[in-house]
């Protein structure tokens, strides 16, 4: 078993492994993690055992300079004349770019094409790259996480929203109910890369999902630079320290959306240099889905649940609220089966109450325009409600129940109020009465509602007894939530057609389930990956080739009805083509070779340097191989990776010749070089390695190689 992180603590001559969980939540995160000797091979760990990242930067909680809270704002800002919330000074993001003895790039998403997404052009000043980055305390200085609150409702500093960055999560998340938070997510994307913040990615003259990259990565960066700096100061942490990442996702991402946040938190660890690097291997984060990991976590505390038992988790964040029905496959490990029906969400999570609160209040003192002659120079009724916010999401909306009788008459000291008994203002008071706590409250509380209503009637038709609900996640701490839902509940149980009792859990105590469970529980499962989905692909994988052109060969469907491309140099006919190597929904084991295939490079004889370059790419949808690139199977592709090398000592040692006087099928080829490569590529677990070889035989010489980790291919929980 593994041991205590007290334990691991006060013993330094063990080197130690570092298991690190990361829920990138909508509007709050969370890192937690578990340490245990690296020799140990079966590390196990208790939830007690499990600590989480604090004192976050501003966090004023605890009424001192070191703040107690386990999670941290998903937002940023920086400073502009005081004016912005994004720096005008664009940030690197660029992490050190590996090179091997073979002069391959070691890094899986350094890429030099702009037409492509994920493009990261390196610099050879690695240096200035990562303290451009890095925690620049200069005159554009980056906010993130609570110095955010901090600047906006505590200090008011007015600035333009336009490049402050909330909820950015929700621009992976393509439903009907995040489309409002898109649309305005949407602005500050296309502004912050206009303006040359952000870099665009994906089509440049279209949005796409991909553009969100950098505001995930730089977010990240100050994550893990703190979550560094607090392992050093309390566990001994350092560059040699080996580290494994388990990352969560929501349920209905899609392979894309895993993707992006999966390379937003590679380029980040590398970035800040988190662990050990000198491997030269690619980060390969352990993917699991958020309800999933929270389930783990909290039913390796309740041991009410059993095998083949139904039940439904009920993640109730600040931004998202997700609902899903599972049953429980094994117990040891504690794996859960798929969703037993179509999990439900919706964007009415707990920070929109903030939005209820600030609009009810400014609505309630639209016409006191009075107080801005009492109140400093430039000051605006915005302005003024803000400072009521902190108090509303530090003690109002984590205290109040709105479904009790009695204790809802609040009133609020804001100087220089005129009493007016209609608008229910007292001398200097604002008075909030059980109506307006409603006002706030209950838009929110029906629509979870809703969706727990929606989850419990399909599994009735399912035939599904679902006998507990658990309630977690920042909102599921709510007073005013538990009681509308437990009425509901109450409700409900009564029903002909249940005619049992639903029981709503909530964890121990008036705080509820740790907001970090679903942080903790990616580390427990990290830790015992057995009996976890089996490895169906999600997504396929290929190379980038040129094919003689070949449309009545068998196999070659694809070139079929194309028209070829006249090569100047060879005299031959090719069509540019993605070949397949990987494809959606087949069954990959964990150990995998694929290829070899020939590439041949054509080179006239003008041609000074012998560059070759071969290329991966991932789709989502693609299940067919030979067809042209641009065809409509390959609509979704995206560079997954790129290998670029010189082989022009080929020619400068005589190692290959001139061709000269040879004919293609359709012209005379000119004077030319041709440089024939056998490409292959090998799955080892989540890691896809991949090779050039000259010359093109079993016992070739590796030019070049190259890696990708295709974590976000495979369904979250597999191995």
């Amino acid at each position: 078993m593994g041991s205590t992180v007290e334990e691991e603590s006060n013993n330094t001559t063990i080197p130690q492994k570092f298991v690190i969980g990361v829920d990138f939540g909508t509007t709050f995160t969370s890192v937690s993690y578990f340490s245990h000797p690296i020799n140990d091979r079966h590390p196990r760990a208790f939830p007690e055992q499990l600590l989480s990242i604090k004192n976050w930067p501003d966090d004023l909680s605890s009424g001192d300079a070191g703040g107690t809270r386990p999670q941290v704002p998903t937002e940023t800002i920086s400073s502009w004349l005081l004016k912005h919330w994004y720096s005008p000074i664009p940030l690197s993001r660029d992490g050190p770019e590996d090179i091997d003895e073979d002069g391959g790039t070691l890094e899986e998403f350094v890429y030099a094409d702009n037409n492509h997404p994920l493009t990261s052009v390196g610099d050879s000043n690695i240096e200035s790259q990562l303290n451009c980055l890095e925690l620049d305390e200069g005159s554009s200085k980056f906010f993130w996480g609570y110095q955010v609150h901090h600047q906006q409702y505590r200090e008011n500093i007015c600035r333009d929203t336009i490049t402050r960055v909330k909820r950015s999560k929700l621009w992976l998340v393509q439903t009907p109910y995040t489309r409002e938070d898109r649309v305005e997510l949407v602005h500050i994307i296309e502004y912050l890369i206009e303006n040359h913040i952000i870099r665009k990615h994906g089509l440049k003259d279209k949005s796409d999902v991909r553009d969100v990259l950098d505001t995930f990565t730089d977010f990240l960066v100050k994550v893990l630079h703190h979550t560094r700096e607090q392992l050093i100061q309390l566990h001994n942490f350092s560059h040699s320290s080996v580290v494994e990442f388990a990352l969560t996702v929501p349920t209905i991402w899609s392979p894309n959306a895993s993707r992006i946040l999966q390379t937003a938190l590679q380029t980040a660890t590398r970035v800040v240099k988190f662990g050990d690097m000198s491997t030269k291997k690619a980060i390969i984060p352990y993917i699991v889905s958020e309800p999933e990991a929270a389930a783990i976590y909290m039913l390796a505390r309740d041991t009410s649940v059993h095998p083949g038992e139904t039940f439904i988790i009920a993640d109730c964040g600040g931004g998202t609220v997700d609902i899903v029905t599972y049953e429980i496959g094994t117990e040891h490990p504690l794996r859960l089966s798929e969703e037993k029906v179509t999990p439900g969400g919706d964007n009415c999570g707990s920070s929109y109450l903030n939005e209820n609160y600030r609009k009810m209040l400014l609505d309630r003192l639209q016409d006191e325009h009075y107080l801005l002659d009492i109140w400093p120079a430039g000051e605006s009724l915005e302005s003024i409600v803000n400072r009521f916010i902190p108090n509303f999401e530090d003690d109002f909306k984590r205290r109040k129940d709105v479904t009790a009788l009695f204790g809802l008459k609040t009133r609020l000291h804001l100087p220089g109020l005129r009493q007016n008994a209609e608008k229910r203002f007292d001398d200097g008071y604002i008075v909030i009465m059980k109506q307006d706590w409603e006002g706030v409250f209950k838009p929110l509380l029906e629509r979870v509602k809703n969706l727990l209503n929606t989850q419990l009637c399909a599994a009735l038709q399912k035939n599904l007894k679902v006998k507990k609900v658990f309630l977690l996640g920042g909102f599921g701490a709510s007073p005013s939530l538990r009681s509308y839902l437990r009425n509901y509940l109450r409700e409900m149980s009564n029903r002909p057609e249940v005619g049992y009792e639903i029981e709503l859990k909530t964890g121990n105590g008036a705080s509820g389930y740790p907001v970090t469970a679903v942080s903790c529980g990616a580390v427990l499962a990290a830790l015992n990956k057995t009996n976890g989905p089996a490895r169906r692909a999600q997504s396929s994988y290929g190379l980038f080739r040129k094919e003689l052109w070949k449309p009545n060969v068998p196999g070659f469907e694809g070139h079929e009805n194309c028209i070829p491309s006249n090569c100047p140099i060879d005299g031959e006919k090719y069509l540019l083509v993605i070949d397949y190597f990987v494809f959606k929904g087949s069954l990959i084991p964990p150990r995998h070779q694929f290829g070899p295939w020939i590439s041949i490079h054509t080179f006239t004889e003008d041609h000074e340097t012998l560059t070759c370059e071969e290329l991966i790419y991932v789709s989502d949808e693609a299940k067919y191989s030979h067809y042209p690139f641009d065809h409509e199977y390959n609509k979704d592709v995206q560079i997954a990776g790129r290998i670029e090398f010189d082989m022009t000592f080929l020619k400068t040692e005589n190692k290959i010749q001139k061709i000269e006087d040879e004919y293609g099928s359709i012209s005379k080829a000119k004077p030319h070089y041709r440089v024939e490569l056998a490409i292959s590529a090998e799955l080892n677990g989540m890691l896809l390695e991949y090779t050039a070889k000259w010359p093109a035989e079993i016992d070739g010489e590796i030019m070049s190689k190259g890696q990708v980790c295709v974590s976000a291919a495979f369904a979250p929980g597999c191995a």
